[in-house]
């Protein structure tokens, strides 16, 4: 007990301590003991009847009683003593939602954009000698278009993910939000009596999704011990570790913490750019004796670079093989934008 109270670890203490919680009387230095270190005995009612007697001596106590929906005594004829049970709250945590960045595509045509970028006077582009400043010139052209036409925002999305969320569930839940607009805007009693009665619909129906989808879970790992715990983990949540700002880092290595999303990506670009030094330290002088020389087996490279030309056809091919659902590097140009702009009849080509 003096280790979960320390760690404040969620606990719960079950079975049959032969002190009777009915008379305050009865062993109070028990009784001492578990409201000592923050346990609270949740069973209400006796648990043995007899003829002449009865007791609670079958208890569940536990130091988080705000995690414990109900509790109470089962009946059973096998026995003189009852069953003692508790349903705990599977979802006591309350996930916050994550706001995420994208763009909005609902207005997007890419007739328009493609009209726009066509009539754009790239002459400027073409007189740059250096291809560095002719990318930055590019690339505050380029975000200005996408904007006007797909312009960024900010979307709220759920904290935790919801497997058991089907689709057909998810129509219902549109066409719940759609009776309550309904019922706001014309604001009569029809109107909000069937968006009440399709909400109260909704709710059971979620709620039985829930139930029959961990069900599930657990049932087909009940042969597996290890899954089976990682399952009821991952149905039962924890506490993770943020920080002040609530913001992840990572926690393995102390040079590795970063907050900012370049931050980040800089971060993993030297790790892996410095790994083989640090794998070559850590192996054996043998291995390093085969990191200095070596194997002539290995192609060589020309010492000698040179320039090759790079036809526009090539390159028109590449940007319009791109995929359209690749995530948007550090450059922010989504890639169906780029896309769209390569099929595009104009007279500039990516350098």
């Amino acid at each position: 007990m003096q280790v979960v109270s320390i760690e404040n670890k969620e606990s719960y203490l079950v079975g049959d301590v032969n002190v009777d919680f009915l008379q305050k009387s009865n062993n109070t230095v028990f009784k001492d003991i578990l409201h000592l270190y923050g346990f609270i005995q949740i069973i209400q009612s006796a648990s043995r009847t007899t003829i002449n007697s009865h007791s609670l001596i079958d208890i569940i106590a536990t130091n988080h009683t705000d995690h414990v929906s109900k509790s109470g005594v089962i009946i059973t004829s096998f026995s003189d003593h009852s069953m003692v049970g508790c349903v705990r709250k599977m979802n006591h945590l309350k996930f916050q939602h994550r706001q995420i960045v994208c763009r909005n595509y609902s207005r997007y045509q890419p007739g328009l954009l493609s009209n726009e970028l066509k009539h754009h006077n790239w002459d400027h582009l073409y007189l740059i000698k250096d291809v560095n400043l002719a990318w930055k010139y590019l690339n505050s052209v380029l975000p200005v278009s996408f904007n006007r036409h797909c312009p960024i925002i900010k979307k709220q999305i759920r904290g935790k993910i919801s497997p058991w969320l089907t689709t057909d569930l998810k129509q219902k839940m549109n066409h719940r939000d759609q009776l309550k607009r309904k019922a706001k805007r014309n604001n009569t009693d029809q109107d909000w009596n069937c968006y009440k009665k399709e909400k109260n619909r909704c709710t059971n129906l979620i709620r039985e999704a829930k139930q029959n989808f961990h069900k599930n879970l657990l049932s087909k790992n009940v042969q597996n011990p290890r899954k089976f715990w990682k399952t009821l983990k991952s149905i039962i949540p924890t506490k993770s570790f943020r920080t002040s700002n609530n913001v992840p880092y990572l926690e393995n290595d102390d040079n590795l913490k970063c907050y900012d999303t370049i931050d980040k990506a800089n971060t993993f670009c030297n790790f892996f750019l410095t790994c083989a030094i640090s794998i070559k330290k850590l192996n054996m002088p043998f291995e390093n004796f085969i990191w200095k020389f070596p194997s002539p087996i290995l192609p060589k490279t020309l010492k000698r670079f040179t320039f090759k030309y790079v036809p526009k056809i090539f390159i028109e091919k590449q940007l319009k093989n791109l995929k359209r659902h690749k995530w948007t590097g550090i450059d922010d140009l989504p890639a169906c934008l780029i896309r769209d702009f390569a099929q595009a009849q104009y007279r500039c080509h990516l350098l």
